[in-house]
């Protein structure tokens, strides 16, 4: 590449970590990072307890290692199943006719770098690396919160860590330039690439599908021998049938994603040198023809790279997202302000129409409709798969339990976005604590509500089930534990267990949202340097590693604020158990629902009261008003 260019990329780096470096002389940043590296001393692998067979107990969040030997001789038919998921995406990712800006030029890149004499696939190479830092950032995370072992064993890790990432990176600029390349094109060539494209996606699924719809015939086919684990069970079908696979049509089709997928299963046990070094040379051939493809492509990129710098700058002038907003839905809005009432709502009512300007009680009425054609559909769908309710359960869970988590990093609409505008948001008159709340609440309402179409799902497959009497028979170690068992023993109908639960959970679920919303809000505050302002987040690969620390930041306060809940129910459990001589019912998980919600509120109060007066000591600085890179 270019010499100047790739001078140009070490200085923007290094740029990069001067100013992070020059962060920590303010107190807050320097104690923030020693708190951050000794909790990921501790998490990586530090000794907190001992026991007698390995000396010491290390505290993870996902152990790769472990998870291998659980699934032993299954791990090439996990590794198939993986490909077949990525084949899926990648298929749907590309009959999907829209995309990201493909490279990412700022105003003065392009016209600074554009009329140089600069060869072209040298400055599309530059854009390609620009996203590396990110990358490399990403992969560290990723390695440190994945990945298992010793030094050796995580520096294996990272290699394949940035082999995905990267490839991941450069097929997504790929495929963004090839749909600016199509643009370029008359309309009938442009239709004629199109038709190929899906007819080439169609043509591969048609054959993937009737490969796939003859191992599913055989599978359904077998039968547990009684008294076996499911696992043990698992792991001798897939040690049987995976060779076959491999050398069958469905093993040729999936194979170009397996490569795809081999750098995280080089570390796995019994794992042959010949294959680790397959899982590595083959990805990295993958690597650089994705590369030639990206630096060879001729598409107009520069016009699309300023119209997008341009478009960027515009979303912070003044009045832009009004004007971009059809007349139509200027008339929309959450609910109706009233012209006298409290100010805080006023912020809410911005914040809400900075995500969707549909009213909430639409919104409400979206959702319903959901859980309303899930009801309808499950009938249609139980023809040919029974265990469609039981899906739709697991999603509703899922959603549930997602929601408080993701809420908060989906959804900008709070803080991240008026800080930018800190010049003209801190002079009005209104209590720093009030003006908090009005920030978090944007995004702690769209999560909430996420986790209550969650619940929806669930209670309405719950009454499908109890509808037409089917009930699951849940088996451990051997033994199955019939639903008339769970319901004598919990004191309520089986049709209502589930239904229970769901209601206990769901006011916990709320109170985890207004937590982590929170939580997000004063992190924001305190480090308005190390969080990424604006409405748009950043997307991709460069973006993975601050999105992973978010979350598990996120989820482990969650869990120790969850900790004195749990304590709380496991007391009033004690006493009603012990003193009383009273049993569990299924009854009381709504009171358990309410009393675990309620030391998780009072926390999250607490973080009200701390970003309040954080905001009101705060002053306009060149450091908020920078923003973050």
């Amino acid at each position: 590449m270019n010499s100047a260019l790739v001078y140009l990329l070490i200085r923007s780096l290094r740029g990069k970590i001067v100013r992070t470096i020059r962060l920590l002389k303010q107190p807050k940043y320097l104690v923030g990072t020693v708190v951050f590296i000794a909790w990921m001393t501790v998490w990586v692998g530090g000794p907190l307890f001992f026991d007698d067979d390995r000396g010491e107990i290390n505290i993870e969040f996902f152990n790769a290692e472990l998870l291998f030997i659980a699934l032993g001789d299954a791990l090439p038919a996990i590794q198939l199943a993986i490909a077949l998921v990525v084949a899926l995406l990648i298929s749907l990712w590309w009959l999907l006719p829209w995309s990201r800006i493909a490279l990412s030029f700022t105003e003065a890149e392009i016209h600074v770098l554009a009329p140089m004499p600069i060869e072209r696939r040298h400055l599309i190479q530059y854009a390609a690396l620009k996203s590396q830092p990110g990358i490399l950032f990403g992969c560290l995370m990723m390695t440190l919160f994945l990945g298992a072992g010793g030094p050796l064993d995580r520096i294996r890790w990272y290699a394949s860590f940035w082999l995905v990432l990267t490839l991941w990176d450069l097929h997504s600029k790929g495929r963004s330039l090839w749909l600016e390349r199509q643009k370029e094109l008359t309309r009938g060539r442009r239709w004629r690439n199109r038709l190929l494209l899906v007819v080439a996606v169609l043509v591969y699924w048609i054959v993937l599908g009737a490969a796939l719809s003859g191992l599913i015939a055989d599978l359904m086919l077998l039968r547990r021998p009684p008294g076996q684990e499911w696992l043990e069970f698992f792991r001798e079908t897939m040690a049987r049938l995976t060779p076959q696979i491999q050398s069958g049509p469905l093993g040729w089709l999936l194979f170009p994603f397996v490569l795809l997928t081999a750098p995280l299963f080089i570390t796995a046990p019994g794992v042959t040198p010949t294959m680790q070094l397959t899982g590595v040379v083959m990805p990295l051939v993958l690597l650089l023809a994705h590369n030639e493809w990206v630096v060879r492509s001729q598409a107009k990129f520069e016009e699309a790279a300023l119209a997008h710098a341009r478009r960027e700058a515009n979303k912070k002038a003044s009045g832009s997202r009004y004007w971009k907003t059809s007349l139509r839905s200027r008339g929309r809005t959450p609910f109706p302000l009233l012209p006298l009432g409290a100010p805080e709502m006023a912020i809410l009512w911005k914040n809400s129409m900075a995500v969707t300007r549909f009213s909430y009680r639409a919104l409400l009425g979206f959702g319903l409709a959901v859980v309303g054609f899930a009801f309808v559909v499950v009938p249609l769908a139980s023809s040919w798969f029974q265990g469609a309710p039981f899906v739709i359960i697991f999603i509703g869970f899922v959603t549930m339990v997602i929601s408080p988590l993701t809420g908060a990093q989906n959804y900008r609409n709070d803080l991240r976005t008026d800080l930018l505008r800190v010049e003209m948001v801190r002079p009005w008159p209104l209590e720093g604590w009030k003006l908090f709340v009005a920030e978090a609440a944007g995004p702690t309402i769209f999560a909430a509500m996420s986790a209550m179409l969650g619940a929806g799902l669930v209670l309405a497959m719950s009454v499908y089930l109890a509808i037409n009497g089917i009930a699951p028979n849940i088996e451990s170690g051997g033994v199955r534990v019939l639903p008339e068992r769970v319901s004598a023993a919990l004191g309520a109908p089986a049709a209502l267990v589930l239904p229970l639960i769901v209601i206990g959970a769901l006011p916990l679920v709320l109170a985890l949202t207004c937590l982590s919303t929170t939580l997000q809000n004063l992190f924001i505050l305190l480090f308005p340097g190390w969080v990424q302002l604006g409405g748009n987040k950043q997307q991709g690969a460069a973006a993975f590693g601050q999105n992973m620390i978010m979350f598990f930041g996120l989820g482990l306060a969650s869990l120790l604020c969850m900790l004195p809940a749990a304590l709380l129910i496991g007391v009033i459990v004690a006493i009603q158990w012990f003193i009383f001589g009273v049993p569990v019912v299924a009854w009381e998980f709504p009171l358990f629902g309410i009393v675990a919600a309620t030391p998780v509120l009072a926390a999250a109060a607490l973080i009200v009261r701390a970003g309040g007066r954080v905001w009101d000591d705060l002053d306009p600085s060149r450091e908020v008003l920078e923003g973050s890179g």
